[in-house]
């Protein structure tokens, strides 16, 4: 595991080499909301969102 560019090699820096900027941050940004919101009523059972979503559910 002391393999500079292995897998797990992020660890061991302090910094972050890319950040996401511009579209591309609302856009991881607008999927981890709707990922949380999804999440969400489907734990609260107010209805099913992932068969709109995803047709494979529906089945």
């Amino acid at each position: 595991m002391s393999d500079p560019t292995g897998f797990w090699s992020y660890r061991q820096q302090r910094e972050i080499d890319a950040f996401p900027t511009g579209r591309l941050r609302w856009w991881l940004l607008s999927l981890i909301v709707l990922g949380w919101a999804v999440e969400q009523y489907e734990a609260l059972k107010n209805g099913p969102v992932l068969v709109y979503i995803l047709a494979d559910f529906d089945k």
